[in-house]
């Protein structure tokens, strides 16, 4: 065999090997993709379940939750803005990180809404949030 067709042959080898590590790498990113995916729910899961369980673990948040804000003391309307942030913050997460609007409870978010409250509270602090998701809360949610 000559030295010519040895180097073909290795050639060949080589263009094989570099093949070969193009598809394991696209393999690698693909199972890295959903790998992130997963976290992304998972860290959305944990947010909202802290969420829920401080309404869960404070009674007075409950209260204060329930009550409409005209009754609520200053304080009492600052923790219930807060607590409204924190559960927006929460779905605009989701939002964002959302492939496709159909994934999302769009029903179920559009109850917050229904309360005049909360319709105040959103508009007082709406420009804390992405243009996008803006965007998506008044149209998706309150149906402007």
């Amino acid at each position: 065999m000559s030295i010519e067709k040895t180097n073909q042959i290795m050639g060949v080898f080589a263009n094989v090997g570099v093949l070969l590590g193009i598809i394991f790498l696209a393999i690698e990113l693909q199972q890295n993709n959903a790998l992130m995916e997963t976290r992304a729910r998972a860290e959305f899961a944990d947010r909202a379940t802290s969420t829920m369980s401080l309404v869960a673990a404070n009674p007075q948040l409950a209260e204060i939750i329930a009550r409409p804000l005209a009754e609520l003391s200053e304080g009492e309307q600052l923790q219930r803005r807060y607590f409204f942030l924190r559960f927006m913050k929460n779905i605009e997460f989701l939002f964002l990180e959302s492939n496709h609007i159909s994934e999302l409870p769009i029903v179920g978010w559009s109850v917050t809404f229904q309360d005049s409250d909360n319709l105040q509270l959103w508009e007082v602090d709406k420009q804390s949030f992405k243009q996008r998701f803006v965007e998506f809360v008044e149209t998706e949610l309150i149906g402007r």
